[in-house]
């Protein structure tokens, strides 16, 4: 109900209230949980004999059917009608589920009832509060009826809506973004406040089976405690925040997924509590200022048109996913003899009140594009803004600014950061509130500003920089960025969607979950020629890895520099030159960590640091390989701790760790014995981007380890299909050496 509502934006408030007041109950959870019954699994179908419910619907039917209409969804209807036969056993197949689900609350009172006429207490859920706030309620009235004149006369049938229209009825849909993504978060923490502890056992944001251990030390009154945790996949990091039943327990200091430690900075409240399980949860940020943003964006085009010239136009150019206009006559199509950073930095001081997009993939050098651009429009006097996710990543691009215009002397660059926590330096100035940095452009004190969408969203922002560069603009929200974009003129979006996409917590309309790239790239791998720029050329990846990535991930456009021909290992007995490998080994019921993957990858990184191996990093420069030269990725956490028991000088982590970086070697446990066992499903260890950005920080070699029969899965549907299709390409692509050689 929560994702139709969502994708819908339909009926929003009457189901809020419903998951307030708690009406919901999930039988199946209380079936579960209550009755031990003579069953191989608790599924519907198996426990109706204890109710004496009959189904008349043929199960071969409605597998049949089923089968059907998946096809369909995936494949899309074309002309096709469902034919009858199939609608009614459709419809009878849903009516005897929702009839037998009514049977068995039935079933299950009259048994509540035997159990407290025996003297057992059975309490009932007590009722919540179910009203929004008064401020929440007045603010849906303004965005409802908003919502209604940006919709009104739009067809509701997608294809018969012009270009102007689904921007339009696209922007209506932005408008409640961010509070159906803090619902959804709302809604995430009341679920992990009713989980018990074998239930936080199995859930990654739970942290279980906690033993104190000791007191560490207290500061400022606040007491850091020691525990230990029982082997788990966990999201539990430092700095993330940790709840016991509602309420906030502590934050993490550090933990050791090897030693299965966690310190735990408490609350006043919480010093002398010592639960036996807590979770992750992300509380929502105040995001008033960016819901407004859209609001005053919203109204503007209702009252003007979303084609009309005046305020707003780069945003409303990005919701058209318009051509970048130009001045004088440019284009987007490279000049004979330019390099990649002459192109964009030619576009880029081109933009005409437009937005422009830059893809780089892997090695690509999106950062140090960005910033020669950067570099090139402070020359002709422009003020800049820098923004992105997270402060990290806009201090790596200032920074790039900084050593790009060193490199050719450049004077007049005066870069800024808004942030609580960054430290000046002798080239970054640093301001702690947004009206600091606000006047610094004004006055001309900074010329090149990096803040988070909370510095670019406020209306006081309006019209601040010239031009303003989204950077990993492939994981910013389409909503977020159309927020910030009235602080600016022009946009510059950079990033890559097929690398590490930002998961959303809500349900939306079809093309609100998008990010900016991907809307602005329209279901292509890469962003067409007429629409942005391809950096064309990885200055990392040897070309035998590059092909695979190319071929799979970018439309077959991206080619490897020639200094990346050189990069080849010498001196191992089977991992010769460069390219991609497979291991194959055999293994079963492993789901989330594999004790035989794990010795097999020390034995390879034993190979590999053998004195006789040398790396070439470009021709003519050669050493031996290093430990710090090697990647070892996996997909689980609960993987990764048990590698690191094993290597523990080595680099292991996620795939989420290693984005951004690159070594010589990558080393990636697939961990997972079939594609039946794999926590999460396909979706997760057959990710497209996932498998990309692991492969892609090798520069001379990748070793994939895993059970050949992650190779052979029984696909259901399409996306499965094009998801193993990916993984069954490397393996064709790959060296393939047997464990028992190495």
């Amino acid at each position: 109900m929560k994702r139709l509502m969502g994708m819908h934006a339909t009926r929003e408030d009457e189901i809020d209230r419903m998951l307030r007041a708690g009406m919901l109950v999930d039988l199946h959870q209380a079936f579960k949980q209550g009755v031990r019954a003579s069953v191989e699994e608790y599924s519907l179908k198996k426990i109706e004999a204890f109710y004496g419910f009959e189904r008349e619907t043929p199960l071969e039917k409605s597998r049949s059917a089923m089968r059907y209409v998946e096809h369909r969804l995936e494949l899309g209807w074309g002309y096709e009608q469902m034919p009858e036969e199939i609608r009614e056993v459709m419809e009878g197949y849903n009516r005897e589920d929702c009839v037998s689900t009514a049977r068995l609350g039935e079933w299950l009172e009259v048994q509540r009832k035997a159990l407290v006429h025996g003297g057992t207490e059975v309490p009932r859920f007590v009722d919540r509060e179910e009203a929004p706030s008064e401020e929440l309620d007045e603010r849906q009235r303004r965005v409802r009826a908003l919502v209604e004149r940006l919709i009104d006369g739009i067809p509701a049938d997608p294809e018969a809506r012009t270009t102007e229209q689904q921007a339009q009825w696209l922007l209506a849909q932005l408008e409640d973004w961010h509070r159906r993504e803090d619902k959804a978060a709302y809604w995430e923490g009341y679920r992990l406040a009713d989980l018990d502890d074998a239930d936080l056992l199995e859930d990654r944001a739970g942290l279980a089976g906690l033993k104190f251990l000791k007191r560490l030390r207290v500061e400022r009154k606040i007491p850091v405690d020691g525990y230990s945790f029982e082997k788990q996949e966990t999201e539990a990091r430092a700095e993330k925040e940790l709840y016991s039943k509602g309420e906030k327990f502590g934050e993490v200091v550090e933990i050791d997924p090897v030693g299965r430690t966690v310190a735990i900075k408490k609350t006043k409240k919480t010093a002398e509590m010592h639960p036996t399980a807590v979770y992750v949860w992300d509380r929502p940020l105040s995001v008033k200022e960016h819901a407004e943003a859209l609001f005053r964006i919203g109204e503007w085009v209702a009252a003007n048109g979303i084609e009309a010239a005046g305020r707003y136009r780069a945003g409303r150019d990005l919701l058209l996913r318009k051509r970048p206009r130009l001045v004088e006559g440019e284009t987007l199509r490279p000049r004979s003899g330019e390099n990649p950073k002459g192109t964009a930095c030619r576009i880029a001081t081109a933009l005409n009140d437009s937005v422009f997009a830059i893809q780089g993939p892997p090695g690509a050098g999106k950062t140090f594009t960005g910033a020669r651009m950067i570099c090139e429009l402070v020359k002709q006097g422009k003020k800049i803004g820098v923004t992105a996710l997270s402060h990290k990543v806009i201090r790596k691009l200032l920074e790039e600014v900084v050593d790009a215009s060193k490199e050719v002397e450049q004077s007049g660059v005066h870069p800024m950061q808004r942030s609580d926590d960054e430290a000046w330096t002798e080239d970054i100035a640093i301001a702690r509130k947004n009206e600091e940095a606000w006047e610094a452009l004004a006055s001309g004190k900074a010329n090149i500003v990096g803040g988070t969408s909370w510095m670019w969203s406020p209306e006081a922002a309006f019209a601040a920089v010239d031009v303003l560069f989204i950077d990993e603009a492939g994981q910013m929200g389409l909503a977020d960025v159309l927020a910030v974009s009235q602080a600016a003129n022009s946009l510059v979006l950079i990033g890559d969607p097929q690398q590490l996409e930002r998961p959303l917590r809500g349900s939306h309309p079809d093309g609100a979950e998008k990010s900016a790239l991907e809307h602005l790239l329209g279901g292509h791998k890469t962003i067409p020629p007429d629409m942005g720029f391809l950096l064309p050329r990885t200055w990392r990846l040897h070309p035998k890895i590059c092909d695979f990535t190319s071929e799979l991930f970018y439309e077959g456009r991206l080619q490897s520099e020639a200094l990346t021909h050189s990069r080849v290992l010498e001196g191992h007995p089977w991992l010769k030159g460069a390219g991609l490998w497979f291991v194959p080994v055999e293994h079963e019921g492993n789901r989330n960590s594999s004790a035989a993957e794990v010795e097999l990858v020390a034995r390879i990184v034993k190979g590999l640091l053998r004195p006789e191996v040398n790396w070439f990093s470009s021709a003519g420069r050669q050493r031996r390989l290093k430990v710090e030269d090697i990647l070892i990725v996996a997909p689980y956490n609960a993987q990764v701790a048990d590698l690191s028991a094993r290597l523990p000088k080595m680099k292991i982590g996620t795939v989420d760790k290693f984005q951004g970086q690159e070594e010589a070697v990558v080393i990636y446990s697939m961990t997972t014995s079939s594609p039946e066992d794999a926590p999460r499903g396909m979706e997760f260890l057959y990710s497209l981007n996932r498998l990309n950005v692991a492969t892609s920080r090798a520069k001379t070699a990748v070793i994939v380890v895993g059970n050949p029969r992650l190779f052979e899965p029984e696909c259901r549907s399409p996306r499965q299909m094009q998801l193993a299709n990916a993984l069954c390409r490397y393996r064709e692509m790959a060296v393939v050496k047997h464990a028992a050689a190495i």
